[in-house]
């Protein structure tokens, strides 16, 4: 039997990040792998106070117009910001960036009775980090596809 190691290293923001193992390939060679969990959100992201959807996420909406359509199936919209800001005013971003995911969803044939759209604010972020601290991975909408 053999088995495949695979090491990668980046360098992020200073600070590297080197050596990482990565065993998943192992797994799927020896079929050691658990049941899947629910699957990964698709996720959008945005810039810094905004939530206009740049054009570089069109495929992550096709995508997930695609997941929804003829299936029955339900999306759940959940907005993010990072940690600039107050806390009211980070829920207000977070909502109206799932909105403008859930029209945009709306324009490719998604129906409105198929989208739930919500805005946690900064209290879920991917990268945890101090308050005031700006991380474009922390101004997202998951969208999560709902059978």
């Amino acid at each position: 039997q053999q088995f495949v190691h695979i090491t990668a290293g980046w360098t992020r923001g200073g600070a590297t990040i080197a050596n990482r193992t990565f065993r998943v390939l192992e797994k799927l060679l020896t079929g050691d792998l658990p049941e899947p969990a629910a699957p990964a959100p698709l996720m959008v992201f945005f810039d810094s106070g905004k939530s206009e959807i740049r054009r570089e996420w069109e495929p992550v909406l096709d995508e997930a117009a695609k997941a929804a359509s003829g299936s029955g199936a339900r999306l759940l919209l959940v907005g993010h910001t990072d940690r600039p800001g107050s806390a009211a005013g980070n829920r207000r971003m977070s909502l109206a960036r799932a909105r403008a995911v859930a029209a945009a969803l709306e324009a490719r044939g998604v129906p409105a009775s198929a989208i739930e759209a919500t805005g946690e604010g900064e209290d879920n972020p991917y990268i945890a980090t101090a308050d005031g601290v700006r991380e474009i991975q922390n101004r997202r909408v998951d969208i999560r596809v709902q059978r």
